[in-house]
């Protein structure tokens, strides 16, 4: 009962008014909603390319048309200084630019490079798959035109209009190349073993648990805190039941922020919530330890500023795959880089680096608790 009643009044003493508390679990679960909603892979089914038809002939839109055709291939015609805004939006994937001349090149039966061109974004992993597609269609062209060259030279009458139904029907016929599916980050680490940390929704809540942890946590620096702190002493297990209090209250406030988060998503598997409970158990030995060694005021600059870089440096913003392997072994150094670094691979031992770490901040601070200052 008397862990209870601290518990208690101490949650008053550091969020005040129950308005203020409902506000900030409104905010909190709008924010993870909308978090969950941008982070969640999208289903792709279709690549997205811009044509320029310079050319302007027959065989170029003849090409386009086909294109359009095409299953997993959504073109949009414009222009060049149109596209090329596109896609530096990201509206598109990439152009696909017909110069002048197309026809020409194509009908003198010149073996040579046409006049053809397709720009994307340096980043963008379907570049290949865009350019087999337009290679595919413009040999198809290409083999009509020879065709009909070798029809002629024989003698052989045809219809041209059968011809090219002919060969559009075998066009229907085949399989298309490439199938566009989902493509969700975190599997894929799993599947194959990726040195990748992907972040994504995981890593906005780890970067809310953190800071609203150590925000709250500024309460036990302040000086009546401490005085009440050190009253504590002086009764029958006065430090357990103090020291109990203070651990209790932040673990309960970070396990309402994780049940705040499934509730935004109900995406976490039983690893990942098992990972966001060692890692609040972590973070709550971080909040008192700084609590007891640092004064209030420069606690409430350091909370932000240890939040936000242990953030960046653990990956919650991006895939540190892409950095040096120092920057890769660094991250292992916080809180937040060990939660990913085992959730995107699927093993326990940094769950236990979490536990360890957190017991031994949480030790340190017990014994503490006989030094505290007035």
């Amino acid at each position: 009962m008397k862990l209870n009643s601290i518990i208690f009044l101490r949650l008053r003493a550091i969020t005040g008014k129950i308005w203020l508390v409902l506000f900030l679990l409104v905010a909190l679960y709008f924010s993870f909603y909308v978090a969950d909603a941008i982070t969640r892979p999208t289903e792709v089914t279709s690549l997205y390319l811009a044509v320029v038809d310079q050319d302007d002939s027959p065989l170029s839109r003849a090409l386009v048309d086909n294109l359009t055709l095409l299953d997993g291939l959504s073109i949009e015609k414009t222009d060049a200084d149109t596209a090329h805004l596109l896609l530096a939006r990201g509206g598109v994937e990439g152009i696909f630019i017909i110069d002048y001349g197309y026809e020409d090149t194509l009908t003198e039966g010149d073996t040579g490079a046409l006049p053809i061109r397709y720009e994307s974004a340096v980043a963008v992993a379907t570049r290949t798959a865009a350019r087999d597609m337009i290679a595919g269609q413009v040999i198809s062209q290409r083999s009509l035109l020879r065709a009909k060259e070798e029809l002629t030279a024989y003698g052989i009458e045809f219809s041209e209009a059968e011809l090219e139904s002919m060969l559009n029907q075998f066009n229907e016929n085949t399989e298309p190349l490439y199938h566009f599916t989902v493509y969700t980050p975190a599997g894929l680490a799993r599947v194959t073993n990726m040195e990748g940390m992907f972040a994504g929704y995981l890593g906005f809540v780890s970067l809310v648990i953190i800071l609203i942890m150590m925000t709250l946590s500024q309460w036990f620096a302040k000086h009546d805190s401490r005085a009440v702190a050190r009253r504590m002493l002086i009764l029958k297990q006065g430090r357990v039941l103090s020291f109990f209090g203070d651990v209790l209250l932040l673990l309960g406030v970070g396990f309402a922020i994780v049940l705040l988060a499934h509730l935004g998503s109900f995406s976490f598997t039983g690893l990942e919530s098992a990972y966001l409970l060692a890692y609040v158990y972590a973070i709550t030995g971080l909040c008192l330890i700084l609590s007891r060694f640092q004064e209030a005021g420069s606690i409430d600059i350091m909370a932000p500023l240890i939040a936000l870089f242990t953030s960046i440096l653990g990956g919650s913003f991006m895939d540190l795959s892409s950095l040096s392997p120092v920057m890769q072994t660094l991250s292992l150094f916080t809180p937040q880089g060990q939660m990913l670094y085992g959730i995107n691979h699927g093993v326990l031992w940094n769950l236990w680096v979490l536990i360890v770490s957190g017991s031994v901040l949480l030790a340190l601070v017990y014994y503490s608790n006989k030094k505290i200052r007035v």
